[in-house]
């Protein structure tokens, strides 16, 4: 029987960027974490035991029926989640295509509130960019001080935290980025999902 201490934290990241998980697959060590990598908002519903079932499908010809899942505890035993802040809006069929609506919505913060009522160690959200591209992303952006040596001094390093629960919301910039990527015809800001994770586990910010 493997005991509480000896058990491996569990974390899932959720991102609807196949770059975006890939990088996570890639730095975070899976000999430390129990790691689950999902990509979108209704598989990790269904991983954290809201959604009572799930089907995997391409967009539009996905099915899911939401409700507590009675077989798993809420929060499906995750220690942490990391999560992208805006993703695809929910393909659950509800029975007309019209309902069908595949625009960005910030689903970050939902899952952190589920996070907090769960009682997990600590949630995560890295956005996709800086405030030229949403105006959500401008109110985060605009509470990190960009001057590395001016936030030494402004801003503590030390994490907020809620309950018993870590919170960070940041964007993939400084520790937080891990590389730029060209994707087609633009570069990405590819995220340090493995440097979020140690900063949640610590409470510090590298």
């Amino acid at each position: 029987m493997i005991t509480e201490t000896e058990r491996k934290p569990r974390a899932l990241v959720i991102d609807d960027s196949a770059e975006q998980r890939q990088a996570a697959l890639d730095t975070i060590d899976r000999e430390k974490y129990d790691l689950v990598v999902v990509d979108g908002i209704e598989e990790a519903m269904f991983e954290l035991g809201c959604i009572d079932e799930y089907k995997a499908g391409p967009p539009g010809q996905r099915h899911s029926t939401f409700g507590r899942h009675h077989s798993k505890v809420l929060g499906g035993g995750f220690d942490y989640i990391l999560t992208d802040l805006h993703m695809p809006a929910s393909m659950r069929s509800l029975g007309k295509p019209e309902h069908y609506d595949a625009t960005l919505q910030p689903y970050g913060y939902p899952i952190m509130i589920l996070a907090l009522s769960a009682g997990m160690k600590g949630v995560g959200i890295l956005t996709e960019g800086s405030h030229h591209d949403s105006p959500m992303d401008s109110i985060i952006d605009a509470g990190l001080d960009r001057d590395d040596s001016a936030r030494d001094h402004r801003r503590s390093k030390e994490i907020l935290t809620i309950g018993t629960t870590r919170v960070l919301i940041y964007t993939p910039y400084g520790p937080f980025l891990l590389r730029q990527e060209k994707v087609g015809e633009r570069y990405m800001d590819i995220k340090n999902w493995s440097t979020l994770l140690t900063a949640l586990e610590t409470g510090v910010i590298p």
